[in-house]
């Protein structure tokens, strides 16, 4: 393949229903769908290296994505790559003391995967 068989490249979200167009970059220059405006842009911009830029990335950007190269005469190459999204909430420490001067502590975190919450006595 010689650089000039590459005619358009498209990124592609991989959905359950089916794949959504993110954003594409031709001869013409850059394209970024509607859903994905002001979000995602283009690193790189050229038919040889066309990287994306996710900006703020949450959750509902968790998935696999594609990168398709449309040549000329060959047809389609792709490549694809998957985010995962990790968040971590907390922790949060809670000390309660009661009447007798015992104190309760009480430690909890939240976020994806599911954190796992351990004491350390020292």
């Amino acid at each position: 393949m010689k650089p000039e068989d590459v005619r358009q490249v498209t990124w592609q979200k991989e959905t359950t229903r089916a794949n959504e167009n993110v954003a594409t970059y031709s001869k013409r220059g850059p394209n970024v769908n509607l859903p994905f405006q002001g979000k995602v842009e283009f690193e790189d911009e050229g038919l040889q290296n066309c990287s994306i830029v996710i900006r703020g990335v949450s959750r509902g950007d968790e998935s696999c994505y594609k990168c398709l190269f449309n040549t000329y005469p060959d047809g389609p190459i792709s490549g694809r790559t998957c985010l995962r999204v990790n968040e971590l909430y907390g922790p949060s420490l809670l000390i309660t003391q009661t009447n007798n001067s015992h104190s309760t502590l009480s430690c909890s975190a939240t976020g994806q995967p599911v954190p796992i919450v351990t004491w350390d006595n020292t």
